[in-house]
């Protein structure tokens, strides 16, 4: 990129600006003016003035043009090596003060006992022989493949009889939750009274009726529900 004509006009036009050959405040020249001048494509000179707004050497004002921002403001590097953030061991991890033996956290993994050499095959077989088919989006529900072996394992080790159609992946209660109603939006919803919260927020944004049912000591009342579905 840096041997094309806008990145060399770039190039120049920011020397100047170091240079001090213009003031802050300063209107600079105007994108038709300098492709004149210099009997090159406006669109050559757009290219260039954006990226002296992108990097703070210069602003416009509506219906004014483009003017020199303030310099002392501006960080100049002059091809100096940046610092790693890394190298200061503050932003280093540090071992937790406390050991558990049992993590309850759903968010973590137990790295120890994780399959890493089969998780490496499987991805590596499944890239290699659909790897394309991994740079388009998903289906709504979820991956059909994986609906098919969940709808399989329900029926083997749970006598569940179900379509895969029937399965919607996600990956939290929320998401879940939004796709159930983006899916059913014409229907009316029970939920258990009290509820999980986040549940009831989504259901009132999105103005979605529902019904709230009382939870009993063995869970939701079966009977309310027969009788809601009823009336």
């Amino acid at each position: 990129m840096k041997n094309t004509l806008y990145h060399q006009l770039y190039e120049k036009l920011k020397k100047q600006i170091i240079e001090g050959q213009f003031k802050e405040g300063d209107k600079f020249y105007s994108k038709r003016q300098l492709s004149k001048h210099l009997s090159i494509s406006q669109t050559t000179v757009e290219h260039a003035y954006q990226l002296l707004l992108d990097e703070g050497y210069i602003y416009s004002r509506p219906r004014s043009g483009y003017f020199v921002s303030e310099i002392e403001s501006l960080t100049i590097l002059n091809n100096q090596p940046i610092p790693s953030l890394f190298d200061d061991d503050s932003y280093k991890p540090k071992a937790s003060d406390e050991a558990y033996d049992y993590a309850f956290n759903l968010d973590e993994i137990d790295t120890k006992h994780f399959p890493i050499e089969l998780f490496r095959k499987y991805s590596k077989d499944l890239y290699d022989t659909n790897h394309l088919n991994q740079l388009r989006r998903g289906h709504f529900q979820g991956e059909l493949h994986l609906r098919f072996q969940l709808a399989f394992y329900l029926f083997t080790n749970r006598g569940v009889i179900c379509d895969p159609n029937q399965i919607i992946i996600g990956s939290s209660t929320e998401q879940l939750v939004n796709q159930l109603v983006d899916l059913l939006y014409t229907s009316t919803f029970i939920i258990e009274k009290p509820s999980y919260p986040p549940i009831k927020n989504i259901l009132d944004k999105k103005q979605v009726e529902y019904e709230q049912i009382e939870v009993e000591d063995n869970g939701i009342n079966v009977d309310e529900v027969i009788k809601s579905q009823k009336n």
